[in-house]
C-alpha cells in the first residue's frame, strides 16, 4: 500500500484496538509511521506513549541522505521524541543525543536490541562445516562480515579494503554473509578488482549457521556508516572474535578501542585494511582481544542479563498515567 492508504488502513486499526479493551501503555518501534499511530491510541486512551528507537536516526546525515523523504521525517521524528513519556535506546550514543535534545535522564531507558544475545550460543560453532562448505583453504586467515547488502553498510568500503589487505597478504580470505540488493553490484567491484578467489558470498544463512560462521572466522568488519547497535557485533564479541567497526552507534558500547577491537573512522577503508593487517599477523593479539571480547559480551549483552530492563521500563512507563 501507500503511505496514505497504510495511514488510513492504521487508523482504522487503531480505532478497533481502542474499543476493544483497556491497556496499560502504547509502545512503537519506530519515529515515525507507527509512532504516529501510536501517539493516536496515547490520546484516544489517556494512557502513556513509549517510543523505541532501534538505529541512530537522530541528526544522522548518513540517514538523513539516504532517501529524500527522510529530510521530513527528520524533523517530525523529533517531535513523537519529544511527545513520548518514555524512550528506549539501544546505544550511549543514542542517548547522549536525546540528552542533548532536553530529554530527561529519567525518561530514557537503554536496553540492548532484542535485550541483548544468547552469549552462550556463539564460540563452539562448527568452524570445520563451513570451511569445507565455502572451500576455505587450510592456513587462511578469516575476516567476516555478516548483515545485510544494503547501502547503509558501505560494502563498496569493505571491498576497497579487502583489496589493500590482498596487496599486502595473501592468505586472507573474506567470507561475506547476507543477501540483499547490493550483492551483484559488490560482486561486480570485486571481479573488477581482481580479488574474487580470496572472498566468498555465502547468501542467507540460518542463524546457527551464522554462529558457525562465526567460529570459522579471525576477525570480524563492519563498515556501516549508521547503525543502532549491530548485532552482529555483539555475536562477534560473544565469539571471541577482535572486531574492526567504524564508529557508529553502539561500536563504543561493544569494542574498547584497541583492547577487544579498533573502531575506525566512517569511510576509511585504509584505516580498516591497517587494522585487519595488523590482526591478521599476529595471532597473540587476536586472542588477547577475542578474550576481552568476550567478557564484554558475557557483562553487557547476555539476554538473560538484560530482560529486567525491558520489564522495568514497561512497568515505569505503565506508571505514568495522563492526567
Amino acid at each position: 500500500k501507500s503511505l496514505p492508504g497504510r495511514l488510513v488502513s492504521g487508523s482504522q486499526a487503531i480505532k478497533r484496538l481502542a474499543e476493544s479493551k483497556e491497556y496499560s501503555l502504547v509502545t512503537s518501534q519506530d519515529p515515525f509511521m507507527t509512532g504516529h499511530l501510536a501517539t493516536k491510541i496515547s490520546r484516544r486512551k489517556g494512557i502513556p506513549f513509549n517510543l523505541q528507537l532501534h538505529a541512530d536516526f537522530i541528526d544522522n546525515r548518513y540517514w538523513v541522505r539516504g532517501k529524500p523523504v527522510n529530510r521530513l521525517l527528520r524533523f517530525y521524528s523529533k517531535s513523537l521524541i519529544r511527545k513520548a513519556d518514555t524512550i528506549r535506546v539501544v546505544s550511549s550514543r543514542m542517548a547522549e543525543k536525546l540528552l542533548k535534545m532536553g530529554i530527561e535522564e529519567k525518561r530514557i531507558y537503554n536496553v540492548p536490541t532484542g535485550c541483548g544475545i544468547d552469549v552462550a550460543r556463539f564460540g563452539t560453532g562448527n568452524s570445520a562445516a563451513i570451511r569445507k562448505k565455502f572451500n576455505i583453504p587450510d592456513g587462511s586467515i578469516v575476516v567476516l562480515f555478516v548483515g545485510r547488502m544494503v547501502k547503509q553498510k558501505s560494502l563498496d568500503d569493505l571491498v576497497a579494503a579487502a583489496s589493500i589487505v590482498l596487496k599486502e597478504n595473501k592468505d586472507v580470505l573474506f567470507l561475506l554473509v547476507g543477501d540483499g540488493p547490493e550483492r551483484e553490484r559488490i560482486r561486480d567491484y570485486i571481479e573488477s578488482e581482481g580479488i574474487t578467489d580470496n572472498v566468498r558470498f555465502t547468501g542467507r544463512l540460518s542463524y546457527a549457521e551464522v554462529a558457525d560462521c562465526n567460529a570459522a572466522a579471525d576477525i570480524f568488519v563492519l563498515t556501516s556508516v549508521y547503525e543502532g547497535t549491530a548485532r552482529v557485533l555483539e555475536e562477534a564479541a560473544a565469539s571471541r572474535l577482535p572486531i574492526v567497526t567504524t564508529l557508529v552507534s553502539g561500536a563504543e558500547d561493544v569494542v574498547e578501542d584497541a583492547k577487544s577491537g579498533f573502531i575506525v573512522d566512517v569511510h576509511d577503508p585504509g584505516r580498516v585494511a591497517e587494522k585487519v593487517l595488523l590482526l591478521a599477523g599476529n595471532k597473540e593479539l587476536r586472542t588477547a582481544m577475542g578474550k576481552r571480547g568476550r567478557e564484554i559480551a558475557e557483562q553487557k549483552y547476555d539476554r538473560s542479563r538484560n530482560l529486567d530492563k525491558l520489564i522495568d521500563m514497561w512497568k515505569e512507563t505503565a506508571e505514568r498515567r495522563r492526567s
